[in-house]
């Protein structure tokens, strides 16, 4: 289920979603990103997932955020995003929900310390920049970001007044009915705001058939 901070329930409906790379901000607390190494990647997974490691391997494999990224995105879908999407499947059986990913890659970091390097991406908390005046003042964005923040505002006070999240000026933001076409991607660039497969995204098939090998 997502964070409380993450989740906004009003007249019988429901905001719900999460960040796209949730885990990333659990990698960067570690004292060194470099504690999963191209060495043990592997075991690590193997420790983790048993006999499905093979399969965790074969979708997550080590590429350009290297092994510390690769990791990240493995506990990210396993432990967060999937089973976020459950829960607006749930909720979506007794209630109106509209659900959303945060996926602005570029996000600025909301005030962790993190290792020379290391990219945050869209993780823990990434998003509140966007709702928020952080320490008093806006995130330094660029032009698209602005963009970003002013609907995503829009979405959380429409949301707050009548239980719709809809506005005049922003992109249509669908009540949640499955995971292939109804979570709103929150992000900039070519994609933009849209939605998209959540469950293709962030891999739910596999987790759910590891979760289902599970002892």
């Amino acid at each position: 289920m997502a964070p409380p901070c993450c989740r906004r329930t009003l007249c019988g409906r429901s905001r719900r979603g999460g960040t796209q790379d949730e885990h990333r901000a659990y990698v960067s607390f570690w004292s060194s990103p470099d504690a999963v190494t191209d060495a043990n990647y592997a075991e690590l997974l193997t420790e983790t997932f048993g006999d499905r490691a093979s399969q965790v391997i074969e979708r997550y494999p080590i590429g350009a955020d290297g092994p510390a990224g690769a990791w990240a995105a493995v506990a990210t879908d396993s432990s967060w995003s999937c089973p976020t999407l459950k829960s607006f499947e749930a909720a979506a059986k007794h209630t109106v929900v509209y659900a959303y990913d945060f996926a602005d890659e570029d996000a600025p970091n909301p005030a962790f310390n993190l290792p020379a390097g290391f990219r945050y991406k869209a993780g823990h908390a990434s998003e509140l920049a966007y709702l928020f005046e952080l320490g008093g003042r806006r995130a330094a964005f660029s032009d698209d970001q602005v963009k970003l923040a002013d609907t995503m505002v829009r979405y959380w006070t429409q949301f707050a007044a009548t239980g719709d999240p809809n506005a005049p000026g922003s992109p249509a933001w669908s009540r949640f009915s499955d995971a292939s076409a109804s979570v709103l991607a929150l992000t900039t660039g070519l994609e933009g705001v849209a939605p998209f497969d959540f469950a293709a995204r962030h891999h739910c098939q596999l987790w759910n058939a590891v979760e289902r090998a599970s002892p």
